[in-house]
């Protein structure tokens, strides 16, 4: 997941700014983990594209 987000980064920018923002993400992932107390889990992006539709369409609008 990591590796095509950076290989995507690398197609309009330098390979140390790709680098940098891929680290970027996994920090944000790390402090996830911390603040919630909860065990990463891996998800690829079919299945967490899935999981936030069927989160969503749970809730309700208020009139």
């Amino acid at each position: 997941m990591l590796r095509n987000y950076y290989h995507k980064k690398c197609e309009n920018k330098k390979k140390k700014v790709a680098l940098v923002a891929v680290m970027h993400k996994l920090l944000h992932y790390i402090f996830a983990v911390l603040r919630d107390e909860k065990p990463f889990v891996f998800r690829i992006p079919e299945d967490h594209q899935a999981w936030r539709k069927d989160k969503n369409s749970h809730r309700s609008i208020a009139v």
